[in-house]
């Protein structure tokens, strides 16, 4: 030590409350840097605008409830109830639900206090004899030595022991309440992700069932087209063994009633399908019978009210699926940043030791400690997870500003598909009384021989065709009300309960 500072004056107070003043201003710094991560969620309505209303919209909509039930059909009804229950991918959905509400409840545990307790009991024994070197029994001449019993001897003794500790970390900077948050977001994410699977396993029952009704009426129609052709057919025979047709007459009709039957063989082959694709849906083989009558195309009820794009937000189950796993991101970064800063954990044990049960209270040995540790080395690491964790944010924000995009632009586009749509059938509709009225007067000017059997064959197709393209106007427009209802989504799903059998909730 040099000797001219050997005698020198302790510190003083003034420098000792400096030194004490700098450690504060570090821990203001660290706090004050780690209350600086950046909040994505705040950042939703700098990344797509929601526009205040459709371009698109209906004078007069009805208000939009439960799902698209309006199509006035029993029968579909029954199928989306039974999908609830019964449907393996939504039983899947809400076993995940089950899942993550446990790794929530395992974020949660370092916020309570660590309690352990241990208990045991020793007996021991000495051989005295073998401990001093005195021998062992021999036995009689002749006779074998016996084992030697240790266990027999004397001088043993009992120990009795007790513990108990206990630890909890103090949270001081929120990183433990962070992973919680985030992981209690994450379940409500999943929760919200099933309920979304629930409005697409109705659009895709609804679909289903509505094709298979459309095939069925497309089979009555395709008979009903084989019957006239077939009878126009006869009377082309007729006229030709009269010499009033020719056999080119017979060959074209022919051809047009086998081009009807084998459409009718391939309507048949859809609507079996159909019949199997619901079944599945409903938790059952595809070749179950589930009782399926309706054979007619629902009509089509008044257009649901749309509202307005911003309440998507909160009817859009993967909207707000987006939005939380957004937040489950930002609490995830506080963690992170969290990381930086001291940690203090607090210890307490209790030990209890005797040689007799009686006296085990007797002696109570207890001790209680204070940690605090800072990171100050580590190769980059909590930096590295910092990055990760906004690196994470930043995909969340952008995949939630995607889902809105999607969002939007499915309700407007089934928007504009409905009103056009309308349009399109209502001119079919005009279309077909016309060919209706065309038909009749071919058969009129045909009967007098006025007129040439290819011109009635060209309007029977031409009626058949209108037929059967407005048939699939009606199609395409119901198909185009569940897009709409899809897209529009439901605060009904929030109702939606677990199926029988499966539950989600964790033990606590």
């Amino acid at each position: 030590m040099d000797v001219a500072n050997r005698h020198a004056p302790p510190p003083s107070r003034g420098w000792r409350a400096g030194r004490w003043t700098s450690i504060a201003l570090i821990a203001v710094a660290l706090v004050a840097s780690s209350c600086q991560s950046t909040k994505y969620a705040e950042k939703t309505d700098e990344v797509v605008e929601v526009p205040e209303s459709y371009s698109q919209t209906p004078v007069e909509g009805e208000p939009l409830e439960q799902w698209c039930t309006d199509f006035g059909s029993s029968e579909l009804e029954g199928l989306v109830d039974a999908s609830f229950e019964e449907n393996l991918d939504l039983r899947m959905a809400f076993t995940r639900i089950k899942q993550a509400r446990a790794i929530a409840q395992q974020q949660q545990a370092p916020l309570w206090p660590w309690l352990s307790a241990d208990a045991g009991a020793t007996y021991q024994r000495t051989n005295i004899g073998a401990q001093f070197g005195a021998d062992l029994p021999t036995g009689q001449p002749g006779q074998p030595a016996p084992e030697p019993d240790f266990f027999s001897l004397e001088d043993g003794f009992a120990s009795y022991r007790a513990s108990m500790a206990a630890s909890y970390e103090l949270d001081l900077w929120g990183k433990n309440r962070s992973r919680w948050e985030a992981a209690a977001l994450d379940a409500e994410a999943t929760r919200a992700q099933a309920e979304a699977l629930a409005i697409t396993l109705t659009s895709q029952l609804a679909e289903n069932w509505l094709a298979m009704v459309y095939q069925r009426e497309r089979i009555d129609l395709l008979e009903e087209q084989i019957e006239t052709s077939a009878k126009f057919y006869e009377l082309t025979l007729l006229r030709l063994s009269q010499g009033t047709a020719t056999a080119l007459d017979v060959t074209q009709q022919k051809q047009n009633l086998e081009s009807l039957r084998g459409q009718l063989a391939l309507a048949k082959a859809s609507e079996a399908v159909a019949r199997n694709q619901i079944a599945v849906l409903v938790g059952k083989p595809p070749q179950a019978d589930l009782g399926l009558t309706a054979a007619e195309l629902p009509e089509l009820a008044p257009i649901p009210d749309p509202g307005v794009p911003a309440d998507l937000l909160e009817r859009r189950p993967d909207l707000r699926a987006a939005k939380l796993r957004l937040m489950a991101a930002d609490e995830r970064l506080e963690a992170a940043v969290a990381e930086r800063l001291p940690s203090l954990q607090l210890s307490l044990s209790l030990s209890l030791q005797a040689t007799e049960i009686a006296e085990l209270f007797e002696q109570l040995l207890y001790s209680a400690s204070a940690g605090l540790s800072q990171p100050i080395f580590q190769g980059g690491r909590i930096n590295a997870q910092i990055d990760q964790a906004e690196g994470v944010a930043e995909e969340a924000l952008l995949n939630y500003a995607q889902t809105l995009l999607t969002a939007l632009r499915e309700t407007q586009d089934a928007l504009i598909r409905e009103n056009r749509q309308q349009e399109f059938v209502e001119s079919l509709q005009k279309q077909l009384e016309s060919a209706e009225r065309a038909l009749d007067l071919a058969r009129d000017r045909y009967r007098l021989g006025v007129l040439d059997y290819l011109r009635v064959l060209d309007t029977i197709q031409a009626l058949q065709r209108t037929q059967q393209t407005l048939l699939d106007a009606r199609r395409q427009q119901l198909s185009t009300r569940v897009q709409l209802c899809r897209a529009l989504g439901g605060t009904w799903t929030r109702q939606l309960e677990a199926p029988e059998g499966v539950e989600n909730e964790s033990r606590r």
